[in-house]
């Protein structure tokens, strides 16, 4: 028998009732999305460091380079179904594998599942997808003295009221400076902000935006920083003749993104205002996640949740509109719901 069309009204019923099952599935899941974010970074020891992690299921994390002969695996490690983003993912590249990548060298990380044996096999453990893609990064390293920028928040965006802004971890070749460029276009453009370092780590950096770029900004808006390692030339001030630590022509750093929020409203919260912080070592399985109250260290951490933010630390991939994870399927599911109330009223 023929049926006839459907009508407006159905096809808007039929997607109210869509939105009904995904809507609080997606609020349940979070992002729900894997992903991976890696940043230029130089390593004394052959630990690299994934800026943020996001797994849906147990797999790896595995790092590849491509010779000229095709990808080859260079390093893997476990790493566990994750309920939210986890922070400063170390990953060790085995001694002679370090020894043998050029002095720039590009790699790509991405994620595996695990067939289930535990041991990470690139023909049965498959690669995981985001956004129809893999779920990969890629990133340049160097050997040297350890350099490294962690602020992004994986999906989240930090919320400040008085123009101060905090980056997670820091590791410092020599003494130098934690720099703030406002990100226009993507790329970074004006100092905002600068704090001197030590050589060395450091957790949870606090740099105070400039007095004439953090008023500019409105109420409720949410903008990118670029957070940048620069090296001091000696003379102990923060100015133009000081240079951002390089690996090749990429500065050591990230973007993040902050939103201006009215006084008294409440701040992302910090590591260590409580979130989980992952006590394995590079070369070991994830061990079971502990709730703590101290600083992170070289471990990774795991986000508390907060508002879903701009991607932090790479050109947002085709179809989010230059927003991160989660925001395009949010979006659509936000304009569907428009569209169908619209067919209804109008029915």
């Amino acid at each position: 028998m023929r049926r006839s069309p459907a009508s407006p009204r159905d096809v808007a019923l039929l997607a109210l009732v869509v939105l009904a099952v995904a809507l609080p599935l997606a609020g349940a899941a979070g992002h729900g999305i894997d992903h991976l974010a890696a940043d230029p970074q130089v390593s004394a020891d052959g630990v690299v460091r994934m800026e943020s992690v996001f797994a849906t299921e147990d797999g790896f994390v595995v790092l590849y380079r491509d010779d000229g002969d095709g990808e080859r695996v260079v390093a893997s490690r476990p790493f566990g179904a994750s309920a939210r983003d986890v922070f400063d993912v170390p990953v060790r590249i085995p001694a002679d594998a370090w020894t043998d990548l050029p002095a720039n060298a590009t790699l790509r990380a991405a994620l595996h599942g695990d067939d289930g044996d535990g041991t990470f096999d690139p023909a049965t453990d498959p690669p995981l997808a985001s956004f129809g893609g893999a779920a990969d990064d890629s990133f340049v390293v160097r050997r040297g003295g350890t350099a490294y920028v962690g602020a992004s928040s994986g999906a989240s965006v930090q919320r400040s009221a008085d123009g101060t802004v905090e980056v997670r971890s820091v590791h410092m070749p020599e003494q130098g400076y934690l720099v703030l460029r406002n990100s226009s276009g993507g790329a970074p453009a004006e100092v905002v902000g600068a704090t001197a370092l030590d050589a060395g780590g450091h957790a949870n950096v606090s740099v105070t935006l400039d007095d004439a770029f953090f008023p500019a900004r409105p109420a409720n808006a949410t903008f990118s920083l670029w957070a940048l390692a620069y090296a001091d030339d000696g003379d102990g001030t923060f100015d133009g003749d000081d240079r951002p630590v390089r690996v090749g022509e990429e500065p050591v750093g990230t973007r993040f993104g902050v939103q201006k929020v009215l006084p008294g409203r409440t701040p992302t919260p910090t590591p260590d205002e409580g979130s989980i912080v992952v006590t394995d070592s590079p070369t070991d399985p994830p061990s079971t996640p502990t709730t703590t109250a101290t600083a992170p260290t070289d471990t990774p951490t795991a986000a508390p949740p907060a508002t879903r933010s701009p991607s932090p630390t790479a050109t947002p991939p085709p179809g989010t509109g230059g927003a991160g994870p989660g925001f395009a399927p949010a979006a659509a599911l936000v304009a569907l719901a428009a569209i169908a109330l619209l067919a209804l009223g109008r029915s």
